[in-house]
């Protein structure tokens, strides 16, 4: 949840869905843009010795508090690709995962390289990713599935520039005959 509201942490978010990481990808972009893909199995592989992507309230001997706050147990590896409980919906509209990390700024590609592949979206194919998106109902409401979703889709759809401030309606009056 904290991670959703831009608290720093020692997770990283990813999707499952193409649509949600072109999204991402290219929402803030000025120029070129990327998709990273990663192959979660190899992480774990790599980095606890297992295949399997945990699941961390059921899967891991301790919790959040006793790894990263209390420090009294060592986690077990240096990143590792977890699935979280579905419970809020935005991680169900995003189909969110994450990766949870030992060192909170330890990228990923020092950890397991060949885990990664980087997927450069030139700045000319931005136009037709946005279309693509558009057509396929990707926008901030269907993904921040919340009242600041909806406003920000509104004020997109609609042209609304919130620092602008609107001129006020004049009411004209009907002559009748």
């Amino acid at each position: 949840m904290m991670r959703h509201h831009q608290l720093p942490s020692r997770l990283i978010e990813w999707t499952q869905s193409f649509s949600v990481a072109l999204y991402f990808a290219v929402c803030k972009c000025t120029s070129n843009g990327a998709i990273w893909i990663l192959d979660p199995y190899r992480l774990n592989k790599k980095t606890i010795g297992n295949e399997a992507i945990l699941h961390p309230q059921t899967d891991l001997r301790f919790g959040y508090y006793e790894y990263f706050i209390e420090e009294s147990r060592k986690f077990p590896g240096r990143a590792m690709a977890i699935l979280p409980n579905k419970t809020t919906a935005r991680i169900l509209a995003q189909r969110g995962v994450f990766t949870i990390h030992r060192v909170r700024n330890e990228t990923l590609d020092s950890v397991c390289p060949k885990a990664l592949k980087k997927i450069v979206l030139a700045n000319d194919a931005l136009k037709e990713a946005a279309n693509f998106l558009k057509l396929a109902g990707v926008n901030e409401f269907t993904l921040y599935p919340d009242l600041d979703g909806l406003a920000r889709w509104l004020r997109v759809a609609h042209g609304i520039d919130a620092a602008r401030p609107r001129k006020p309606r004049t009411r004209t009056r009907r002559k009748k005959f």
